[in-house]
């Protein structure tokens, strides 16, 4: 069967974005947005430009959501880019439905929907088909434990990361990580190369974003399941600070075994550092940003 495709009107040049389709039948995808009556204004994103969004930490009650208000940023008022200021570097599409058509939107794709027409009622249906696709990702966090196992077998006993309850993958647990930080490579990479880097290849950038949840999960681990402590100490590993620590003190195991994990599922240090530092940008993880703005421009996704 057949579908007429419409393109979205793009805020910026060419881009991968969801596409408006008029179908005769469902997609067998994540979700598809059903309008029935009167119009919707939707907003998307693609996964590449998740970092500037700053998404809520993983395991907070909200960590599906992206803290920075997008349409207050766009009105200039507070909690706006004086906040969030990565956000004016984030490339998005805008479209409006209408009644009878749909939106296929794919995983991982960041969404803000609102009704068009102050006191006016619309319907939608949502319908989400298939998982969250986290099983390849969890086969490459565990190809990564194991390149880190072998660089930790280089190092002398006293210098290995301790024994810690840590996450392999998203849903996994129990092996261990680590490896050296690779002086030199991590000042190479500033904010705008990482965010290039990710928009030249989708699957890179699930990867990092999936890396960077990973990150956080295994940080909060170290630190007795603690959010916060796990956001202050992956703050202070992307600002460097874990240089200065003891070689054999717990904290700078935990740092290196961090690093090693992350540098292996990116491909290089340089890329984990630029990960760690998109992470805990403008105090995302410390002190925290998360009452930094109200619910109503507030953008989704769905993975």
């Amino acid at each position: 069967m057949g579908a007429t495709i419409t393109a979205l009107h793009t805020t910026t040049d060419a881009t991968q974005a969801a596409m408006l389709l008029l179908l005769t039948h469902l997609l067998t995808h994540l979700l598809t947005y059903l309008l029935t009556y009167l119009l919707t204004y939707l907003l998307t994103y693609l996964l590449t430009e998740a970092f500037g969004l700053y998404p809520y930490p993983a395991g907070h009650v909200k960590d599906n959501y992206a803290m920075a208000d997008v349409e207050r940023a766009a009105r200039g008022g507070g909690g706006g880019l004086d906040r969030f200021p990565a956000l004016s570097r984030v490339r998005g599409a805008a479209t409006t439905l209408r009644a009878g058509e749909v939106l296929y939107l794919p995983r991982y794709h960041w969404h803000l929907v609102r009704q068009v027409g102050r006191g006016r009622q619309n319907v939608s249906l949502n319908c989400w088909v298939g998982g969250k696709g986290n099983d390849a990702f969890n086969e490459q966090a565990a190809q990564a434990a194991q390149a880190a196992q072998a660089a930790q077998a280089a190092m002398p006993a006293e210098a290995r990361p301790e024994q810690l309850d840590e996450p392999v993958g998203l849903e996994g647990a129990g092996e261990e990580v680590a490896g050296e930080e690779g002086a030199g490579e991590e000042g190479a990479w500033g904010a705008e190369v990482f965010e290039a880097w990710l928009r030249r290849d989708g699957a890179v950038a699930l990867t990092a974003f999936k890396a960077g949840r990973l990150a956080e999960a295994i940080a909060a681990r170290a630190c007795g399941g603690n959010t916060a402590l796990g956001g202050e100490l992956l703050t202070d590993i992307a600002a460097g600070e874990d240089r200065g620590w003891p070689p054999t003190s717990k904290p700078h195991r935990i740092a290196r075994r961090i690093r090693a994990q992350l540098g292996a599922l990116l491909g290089s240090q340089a890329a984990a550092a630029a990960l760690l530092r998109a992470l805990t940008q403008d105090g995302r993880l410390h002190p925290g940003l998360s009452d930094a703005s109200g619910d109503d421009g507030i953008v989704s996704w769905d993975g």
